[in-house]
C-alpha cells in the first residue's frame, strides 16, 4: 500500500514531531502529496478509503537523536496523528551532550582506511 515505515531524524521538538507526521499524512489532516488512485487499485479499495487506512498504516518513527529531543520527549510522544514508535540514537545523543569524543574517534579511525577525516 505503499511505504509502510517512515523514519524522521533529529526530532527535537513538537513542531519537528508535528511537521513530520504532516508530510506523510493525507490532507486535509496533513500535507502529503495526494494523488493515490494507483495505490487504492493496488489494493482493490475506493479512493478515500485507502486514504484513511495509508494514514494509520503508514507506521512514523521519531529518532530521538539530541538531548533537547530527550527533555521534549513526552510532550513529543502526545503528537496526535499516529506517532508509531521513537528510538533513541544514542550516538548522536553521546554527541550532544559533548561526551568526550576521543574514544568514538579512535573507533572511527581503526575502522577507516581514511585517517584523516576524522583527525
Amino acid at each position: 500500500m505503499g511505504t509502510d515505515i517512515i523514519g524522521f531524524p533529529f526530532i527535537n521538538t513538537v513542531q519537528d514531531a508535528q511537521k513530520a507526521v504532516s508530510v506523510c499524512t493525507y490532507p486535509p489532516k496533513g500535507i502529503r502529496g495526494c494523488n493515490p488512485q494507483r495505490a487504492s487499485y493496488y489494493e482493490r479499495m475506493n479512493y478515500l478509503n485507502y486514504i484513511k487506512n495509508a494514514d494509520k498504516e503508514t507506521l512514523k518513527m521519531m529518532l530521538i537523536e539530541q538531548k533537547s529531543g530527550y527533555d521534549n520527549l513526552e510532550e513529543i510522544v502526545q503528537v496526535d496523528g499516529y506517532i508509531s514508535c521513537t528510538i533513541n540514537g544514542a550516538h548522536y545523543y553521546s554527541f550532544s551532550l559533548h561526551f568526550s569524543t576521543t574514544l568514538i574517534k579512535t573507533f572511527i579511525r581503526l575502522n577507516s582506511s581514511d585517517y584523516s577525516v576524522y583527525t
